[in-house]
């Protein structure tokens, strides 16, 4: 499942996301679809996404970075900022 969503949900390109925002901004119903495909397309497991998604840790590989980036629309370096 390959997401074609390059922007963020609320619509603004101006102000660009954190993963753990593009999450919170995300209606409910689409929440688990989108953990989802992070599991799938990264190889992990639902409490790595939660995880990720919190902040408590972040990903080890470069290229689970660029798989977040594609999927939410948000640069690999800005999935993290504070």
């Amino acid at each position: 499942m390959k997401s074609t969503n390059k922007t963020n949900p609320s619509g603004s390109s101006k102000n660009l996301m954190t993963l753990k925002d593009y999450y919170k901004n995300s209606p409910v119903f689409s929440r688990r679809i989108f953990i989802a495909e992070i599991c799938k397309r990264c190889g992990i497991t639902v409490r790595t996404a939660h995880n990720w998604i919190t902040g408590k840790i972040k990903p080890q590989k470069q290229d689970h970075y660029l798989i977040l980036s594609e999927i939410t629309g948000i640069a690999p370096e800005k999935l993290f900022e504070s």
